[in-house]
């Protein structure tokens, strides 16, 4: 927690740049509420805190950090650095089939109807 602590008063000040947008962020983020998930978007926290995830999803008792990434994307080098000062999963999603299968996973470790 320390860590995280540390990067957000580093980095709290003024953005550092405008943060787009996944093409496939939305299409994620119905098929997570669709399956009964909360769904927060945060894509543009990362112009204020380098590498934050896209989204959290909510469903008693998870919270989960969701990176959207399009095919063939893989993970920068801020957020790469930042999910490694989370005590908190990371799920990266690319498809609607990455978002099921999170949900199933998570519907296996208990308290999620699937």
């Amino acid at each position: 927690m320390r860590r995280l602590t540390w990067l957000c008063t580093q980095c709290w000040a003024m953005p550092r740049r405008a943060c787009s947008k996944d093409a496939n962020q939305d299409e994620l983020a119905e098929t997570f509420h669709r399956l009964g998930w909360q769904v927060i978007d945060t894509h543009e926290v990362a112009q204020y805190i380098p590498g934050f995830p896209d989204m959290l999803v909510v469903r008693w008792p998870w919270t989960l950090y969701v990176e959207v990434k399009t095919e063939g994307e893989d993970l920068n080098a801020n957020e790469r650095a930042f999910h490694q000062t989370l005590d908190a999963p990371v799920e990266v999603c690319r498809t609607v089939d990455d978002v099921l299968a999170v949900h199933e996973i998570w519907s296996r470790r208990g308290m999620i109807d699937a």
